[in-house]
C-alpha cells in the first residue's frame, strides 16, 4: 500500500520537473565525477611518473656515458696494438728516423680519420702521445702539443738520456728543438713498470699531465721477442678532459649532475666546472669527490662513502635516494641518485654517478597536475553554463538526435532515429538515418580495401625478406647518419665470419671492415654526389684478417622516416685472382717461348714428322730457320734424326701415342753444319673428342754438353767413391733439407744399412733409434748451416756397439757451398776414437789416484805447483824441488805425555789405532782453523800457520787450535778411560819451507823458529801451552796469558815465556 503511494507521489513530482533541469543535472553530475576522477588519477600518475622518469633518466644518462667511454678508450687501445705489432716486427726502434716517421704517421692518420669519421668521439682529443720505451732505458714517442701541433719526443744516448721535444714539418721530419727535460728513464715511469709487472695490456694510474694541465692516463703493453725476453713497452697517453666536456654536455634535469670517480673516491671527470685536481706548493694532487667545492657533488660522494663502507662493494647499478640540507635556508631536498660500475677489462674500475634533485623531476609534473585540475574545473563550469543555456532551446527530439549522433560517432551505424510530430525534426531524422546508411556502406568498402592493401603489403614484405635472406651476395642496411648496422643477411655473416651480435649496432670502422680508407672516402663522395653507388671495386677485411676484393653497390633508402643505406657486395676475389693468373700465365708463356733453350713444336705423325709450328729456338738447335722446317719447305725433321736412332725414335713415339701417354726420348740429330748433337725430347699426342690423333706437340732441347758433363762426372764420382770407401773415417753428406745424398762404406756399416746407395733419400728419422734423438741431430745440423761455420766436437754414439759398449766419435761437420758461396748442404766426417777415449779415461783415473796420494803427503798449494811445474822433477838433480823463505809464520809442536808407557803395555795394533784416532782429531782441527799439518814423529804432532799461503792471523789460528786440542784430548780421556795429557809449545818467526826427496816427497820446515818451538814443547808442562815472547806480543790483546818467567833454552840462552790459558771474554 505504501509503495503505491510513493510511486504515485514520484510520478506527480516528475511531471513537474522541467526538461532543462532533467538535461542539466545528470550532465553536470557526470562532468563533476569525470573531473574529480581525472584530478585524482593525475595526482597518482604524477607521483609514479617521478620515480619512472628518474629511473629512465638515470639509465639513459649512464648508458650514454658508458657508450662514450667505450668509444673514447677504444682508439688508444687500437693504436697500442698497432705499435705492439710494429715493435715485434722490428719496425719500431729508438734512434731510428723511420720509426719516428711511423709514429708521426699514426697520429697524422688520426687527424685524417677524424675528418672522415661519422663517430662523435673526438679521436684527437683522446690521444695525446704514443711512445716506445726499451729495456736499455731509451725512449721514442710522438704526440700533440696544446696548440695541436705534432712533435717528436726522444731520450737516448744521443740526447745523453735527456728528454728532447722537437717540432715537425709537414713530412714528419724533425725541425727545431722545443723543450729539454733532464735525466729521463722510461723504465721507472708508472706506465712502463706496471706493464712489465702484469705482463699484459694495462692502464696506468691516473696522473696530472703538466704539459696540458689536464688529467691523463696511459695504456701500455709489454713487448717480448720469440724467446720471451722483454724488449720494451709501448704506450698511448690519453687525456681525460674530453670526458668532462662530454659529461657537461649532457642535459640532466635542471640542476642534475654526473661525475666519475675511482673506487678510492678520487675524481676522474664531472659535468661541473670542478677541476679533478689542485696544486699544493706547485705539486699537483688528485681531488677526492668528497672534498669538492660543489655542494651537490660533495654531499653525494659523502653519502656514498657512508652508505658503502668500501666503494669496491658496488658490483651492480644502484638506485638510491638521500636528502641534501641547503645551508642558505636549512631546508632539505630529496636527491635521486644512481651509481653504476664501469670496467673495461684492462684495469679500469670506475664508478659513474648520476644525481638529480627530485624537484627537477617533479616540478613540471606538479605544474601539469595543477593545470589539469584548473582545466577540469573550468570545463565543469563551462559545461554547466552551456547545459543550462542549451536546455532552454533544445527539446526532446533534439536530445534524441544528439544521442543518435553520438551513437554514429561510436560506430553504431545501424542505429535508427524515429521522430514524430514536427516536420523539420522528422526530415532531420530521415537525414540522420540516410547518413548512417551511407556511412555503413562506406566503412564496409573501406574495410575491404584495407584488408586487400594489408594482404598485398604482407606479400611484398615476405618477398623482400625472402630475397634479402636468400641472396647469395652479402647485404646490409646501415643508418646513414652514424653508419651503425641495423640489418644484415646470412650471406654477410658467412662471408665476413662475424656473428650477428658482433655486427648489429656497430659500425664498419669499429669492425675494421674497410681495408683501404681511400675506398671508403671515394664511396662517400659518390653517395654525396649521386645518392647511389654501382659496382665500385673495393677491398674489405674479414674477421680473420683476410683481405678480399668486392664490387659494392649502395643506395640511400628511407625506413620509418629515417635515411638508411642499403649495400650489396659481390665478392670477386676468386674472379680477380683467375684474371690476374690468366694474364700472368699468358705473359709467362710468351716469355718462356721466347727464352726456351730449345725448340717447341707442333707436328704431324707422318713419315716426315712434318712440322706445323716451331719456336724461335729452332735455329740455335738445328741450324735451320723455322721457315725451313715448317711444312718441310727445305728439310723435314725426319731427315735430321741420326740414322741409327730413327727407328728407336719412331717406335717410342708410336707406342706412347697408342697408349695415349707422354713420351721422353734421348737421341742424336745432324745439324745444318753437319755437327752431331744429343737432344732430349718430351711430347705427347693431341686427340679430338672422338679420339682421332690431331697432332704431336712437344719440346726438344740440346743436351750435348750436359751428356758430356754427366759422363765426365760419372768418371769423377767413381774415382771419388774409390777414395771415400778406402779411408778409415766415416763420411756422409746431406742437402739443405737434411736429406741424405750419400755416404761411404764405413759410415753405411756403422749406420747398419745395406750399402751406401740405400741411405740416399733417407733422413735422421729413418736411421736413429728415436724421434727425439733425430730432432736433436737435425737441430744441430741446421744451426751449423745457418751459422755457416764448421764445428768439431766429440760425442758418444746413440747406439751401443754389438758388445754393449759405448762408442765415441770424433765428429767434424762442415757446410757445403755452391759456386756462389751459398750453403747447399752439410758434410760430416766421423772417426771412431773409442780406443783413444778408453786410454784417456784410464790415464785420468791414474792421475786422480796420484793426485790424491800427493794431497795426503803435501799441502794442496804445493801439489798444484808441482803439477804446473812437473818438468822440475826431471831437472832437479838432487836439489830441492820447491824452497821458499817465509818471514813470519807460527809453529806448534804437541806431544802426548804418558803415551810411551801406554804403548809398552798394549798391543802394537791397538797403539796404532789409538794414535790414529788422536791424530785424526788433530787433522780435523787443523783443517777447521786453516792450518797446515807438517808431520808426525811418534806421538808428536807438528803444525804451522801462515804457509804455504801467507795468512795474517796465523798466530791466533794456532792459539785457537791449541786450546781446541786440549779440550779434545780431555774428552778423549773421558771416552777411553786412558790417563794422558798433551804438552804444547808455540813460536812465531821466519822459516824456510820446501819439498825434498825424489822417490818419496816430503814438505818440511827449517830454521831457528822451528827449533825454539820444539824447545817450548819439550820444556813445557803437561796440560799447558807454552808460548814465546813473539807469540805473546801477537796474542796479548785477545787472549789470557800468564807470565812463566825466564827459562834456559838450549842454543838460545835465557828466554821469557808465557802460559796460554784461553780467550778473553
Amino acid at each position: 500500500m505504501s509503495l503505491k503511494i510513493l510511486s504515485s507521489h514520484l510520478s506527480k513530482v516528475s511531471h513537474k520537473i522541467p526538461l532543462r533541469l532533467v538535461l542539466v543535472v545528470p550532465f553536470v553530475v557526470q562532468i563533476f565525477a569525470a573531473v574529480g576522477l581525472t584530478g585524482y588519477l593525475s595526482f597518482r600518475n604524477g607521483q609514479q611518473a617521478v620515480n619512472d622518469l628518474a629511473s629512465q633518466l638515470h639509465r639513459e644518462v649512464c648508458d650514454r656515458i658508458i657508450g662514450h667511454l667505450n668509444s673514447y678508450l677504444a682508439t688508444p687501445h687500437l693504436l697500442n696494438q698497432i705499435l705492439a705489432d710494429a715493435a715485434v716486427r722490428g719496425q719500431l726502434q729508438t734512434r731510428s728516423t723511420p720509426s719516428e716517421l711511423f709514429l708521426w704517421q699514426q697520429l697524422q692518420s688520426l687527424d685524417s680519420l677524424q675528418g672522415s669519421s661519422l663517430n662523435s668521439v673526438k679521436l684527437l682529443d683522446s690521444v695525446n702521445t704514443i711512445q716506445f720505451g726499451t729495456e736499455q732505458g731509451e725512449y721514442l714517442g710522438a704526440g700533440f702539443e696544446r696548440d695541436g701541433s705534432l712533435v717528436i719526443k726522444a731520450a737516448d744516448s744521443s740526447t745523453n738520456s735527456d728528454f728532447y721535444t722537437y717540432g715537425t714539418d709537414s713530412q714528419g721530419n724533425r725541425t727545431q728543438l722545443l723543450k729539454v727535460r733532464e735525466d729521463y728513464d722510461p723504465r721507472i715511469r708508472p706506465w712502463y713498470k706496471r706493464a712489465v709487472t702484469v705482463e699484459q695490456t694495462v692502464w696506468s694510474p691516473i696522473y696530472v699531465m703538466f704539459s696540458h694541465r689536464m688529467l691523463g692516463i696511459t695504456i701500455s703493453e709489454p713487448i717480448k721477442d720469440e724467446t720471451e725476453t722483454l724488449l720494451g713497452v709501448v704506450g698511448t697517453d690519453v687525456l681525460l678532459d674530453n670526458i668532462s666536456q662530454f659529461l657537461g654536455s649532457l642535459k640532466i634535469g635542471q640542476t642534475g649532475q654526473t661525475f666519475i670517480i675511482e673506487r678510492s673516491g678520487l675524481l676522474v671527470a664531472s659535468s661541473t666546472q670542478q677541476q679533478p685536481f689542485y696544486f699544493n706548493d706547485d705539486e699537483a694532487k688528485r681531488l677526492l669527490a668528497a672534498n669538492s667545492s660543489d655542494p651537490l657533488m660533495r654531499a653525494t660522494a659523502q653519502y656514498l662513502t657512508e652508505e658503502f663502507a668500501d666503494l669496491s662493494q658496488i658490483k651492480q647499478p644502484q638506485q638510491l635516494k638521500f636528502s641534501l640540507v641547503h645551508n642558505s635556508n636549512a631546508n632539505s631536498e630529496n636527491q635521486l641518485l644512481q651509481v653504476a660500475p664501469f670496467q673495461d677489462g684492462r684495469g679500469l674500475d670506475w664508478l659513474i654517478v648520476v644525481v638529480v634533485p627530485e624537484s627537477d623531476v617533479i616540478e613540471q609534473i606538479t605544474k601539469n597536475t595543477h593545470n589539469t585540475l584548473w582545466l577540469c574545473l573550468g570545463a565543469l563550469g563551462l559545461a554547466t553554463v552551456l547545459g543550462v543555456f542549451t536546455s532552454r532551446w533544445i527539446t526532446s527530439p533534439i536530445f534524441r538526435l544528439s544521442a543518435a549522433s553520438r551513437a554514429i560517432a561510436n560506430g553504431e551505424l545501424e542505429h535508427k532515429v524515429t521522430v514524430k510530430g514536427i516536420k523539420e525534426f522528422r526530415a532531420l531524422a530521415d537525414s540522420f538515418n540516410q547518413m548512417a546508411q551511407q556511412l555503413q556502406e562506406y566503412f564496409d568498402e573501406l574495410e575491404e580495401r584495407v584488408e586487400e592493401r594489408t594482404l598485398a603489403l604482407r606479400l611484398s614484405e615476405q618477398k623482400f625478406a625472402l630475397a634479402f635472406r636468400a641472396s647469395p651476395n652479402p647485404i646490409a642496411i646501415t643508418i646513414l647518419a652514424d653508419g651503425r648496422y641495423i640489418e644484415i643477411n646470412d650471406t654477410f655473416l658467412e662471408v665476413t665470419g662475424y656473428t650477428k651480435e658482433e655486427v648489429i649496432n656497430h659500425t664498419s670502422e669499429e669492425l675494421n671492415i674497410w681495408a683501404n680508407q681511400e675506398d671508403r672516402s671515394r664511396m662517400n663522395q659518390f653517395l654525396a654526389e649521386n645518392g647511389e653507388v654501382h659496382n665500385q671495386e673495393f677491398d674489405f677485411r674479414l674477421k680473420s684478417g683476410e683481405v678480399r676484393t668486392g664490387l659494392l653497390s649502395a643506395e640511400i633508402i628511407n625506413l620509418g622516416g629515417q635515411d638508411c643505406l642499403l649495400s650489396i657486395i659481390n665478392d670477386i676475389t676468386e674472379r680477380k685472382q683467375v684474371q690476374e693468373a690468366f694474364f700472368e700465365s699468358q705473359r709467362t708463356l710468351s716469355t718462356l717461348m721466347s727464352n726456351l733453350p730449345g725448340m717447341a713444336y707442333r707436328g704431324a705423325n707422318d713419315e716426315n714428322w712434318t712440322m706445323r709450328f716451331v719456336s724461335e729456338g729452332c735455329t740455335e738447335l738445328t741450324g735451320y730457320s723455322a721457315t725451313d722446317l715448317i711444312d718441310n719447305r727445305r728439310v723435314s725433321y725426319e731427315q735430321l734424326i741420326y740414322l741409327e736412332d730413327k727407328e728407336l725414335v719412331r717406335q717410342e713415339i708410336e707406342a706412347a701415342i697408342a697408349q695415349r701417354k707422354p713420351f721422353q726420348l734421348v737421341y742424336r740429330i745432324t745439324t745444318f753444319t753437319g755437327k752431331i748433337k744429343w737432344v732430349w725430347e718430351q711430347g705427347e699426342g693431341v686427340f679430338s673428342p672422338e679420339g682421332k690423333l690431331l697432332a704431336i706437340e712437344g719440346f726438344i732441347t740440346d743436351i750435348t754438353e750436359r751428356r758430356q758433363a754427366l759422363e765426365a762426372l760419372a768418371e769423377k764420382e767413381q774415382y771419388l767413391r774409390l777414395i771415400l770407401d778406402n779411408i778409415p773415417q766415416q763420411v756422409f753428406w746431406k742437402d739443405r733439407n737434411l736429406v741424405f745424398l750419400g755416404c761411404n762404406k764405413n759410415w753405411a756399416q756403422a749406420a747398419r744399412v745395406e750399402n751406401p746407395e740405400a741411405v740416399v733419400g733417407k733422413t735422421d728419422y729413418d736411421l736413429l733409434p728415436s724421434k727425439e734423438i733425430a730432432q736433436q741431430y737435425r737441430a744441430k745440423d741446421l744451426q751449423i748451416m745457418e751459422k755457416n761455420q764448421p764445428e768439431h766436437f766429440i760425442a758418444p754414439k746413440e747406439k751401443l756397439s754389438e758388445d754393449g759398449k759405448k762408442v765415441w766419435l770424433d765428429i767434424n761437420k762442415i757446410p757445403i757451398h755452391d759456386p756462389q758461396g751459398n750453403v747447399v748442404g752439410l758434410l760430416g766426417v766421423l772417426e771412431d776414437i773409442t780406443l783413444r777415449k778408453e786410454a784417456e779415461e784410464a790415464l785420468r783415473v791414474e792421475q786422480e789416484k796420484s793426485e790424491r796420494l800427493l794431497l795426503n803427503i803435501l799441502p794442496e798449494a804445493i801439489v798444484q805447483r808441482l803439477k804446473q811445474d812437473h818438468w822440475q822433477l826431471e831437472k832437479s838433480n838432487g836439489e830441492a824441488l820447491i824452497a821458499e823463505q817465509f818471514d813470519e809464520v807460527t809453529i806448534m809442536f804437541a806431544d802426548i805425555v804418558g803415551f810411551t808407557p801406554l804403548s809398552a803395555r798394549i798391543a802394537p795394533k791397538e797403539v796404532v789405532n789409538l794414535l790414529n784416532q788422536i791424530f785424526s782429531l788433530f787433522d780435523q782441527l787443523a783443517e777447521k782453523h786453516g792450518l797446515e799439518k807438517i808431520k808426525t814423529i811418534g806421538d808428536a804432532y807438528m803444525v804451522a800457520g801462515g804457509l804455504p799461503i801467507p795468512k795474517e792471523n796465523h798466530a791466533a789460528a794456532i792459539a785457537n787450535m791449541a786450546l781446541d786440542m786440549q779440550q779434545a784430548i780431555n774428552q778423549f780421556q773421558v771416552e777411553t778411560g786412558e790417563n794422558f795429557a798433551i804438552r804444547i809449545g808455540i813460536n812465531t818467526g821466519s822459516v824456510i819451507a820446501g819439498v825434498i826427496g825424489i822417490k818419496k816427497f816430503i814438505y818440511d820446515l827449517w830454521g831457528d823458529t822451528v827449533n825454539v818451538a820444539s824447545r817450548m814443547e819439550s820444556q813445557g808442562e803437561p796440560g799447558k801451552i807454552q808460548v814465546t815472547a813473539s807469540v805473546y806480543q801477537r796474542l796479548q790483546d785477545q787472549y789470557l796469558l800468564e807470565e812463566r818467567g825466564a827459562i834456559a833454552v838450549k842454543g838460545r840462552g835465557t828466554m821469557n815465556t808465557y802460559w796460554l790459558q784461553g780467550l778473553k771474554k
